[in-house]
């Protein structure tokens, strides 16, 4: 996972495990790496995945289970490509960045994609 400039790195890391759960590489019933784990491996402040983490029990994704971690949930019905483009992009502009932003970043990794 390579981090993006100019978007929050709580929103990438949440986008990353939603995709990896989204497409079944991460399936339903096993547990998420742990905040520690994912925050040693991405060189990240452990609150930053907690976040991330928190993101994704809000909508769905994961349940925290006390003293176990957290549980990956059957997802019952995946978003088209365009729903999540969309949802994407919402959750970008809610952390603040305009389209002029957006665009700018689209177009400096526009190569990459």
């Amino acid at each position: 996972m390579k981090f993006v400039a100019n978007v929050p790195l709580f929103v990438q890391i949440k986008l990353y495990y939603q995709r990896l759960i989204d497409t079944g590489v991460l399936k339903a019933g096993e547990y998420m790496p742990s905040v520690r784990e994912v925050s040693l491996l991405k060189g990240v402040n452990p609150n930053t995945v907690q976040k991330a983490f928190s993101l994704l029990t809000s909508e769905g994704y994961i349940t925290p289970i006390m003293g176990k971690g957290n549980i990956i949930n059957k997802i019952k019905k995946k978003k088209s490509r365009e729903e999540r483009l969309l949802q994407m992009l919402n959750e970008i502009k809610e952390a603040g960045f305009k389209k002029e932003d957006i665009i700018r970043v689209l177009e400096k990794t526009e190569d990459s994609l």
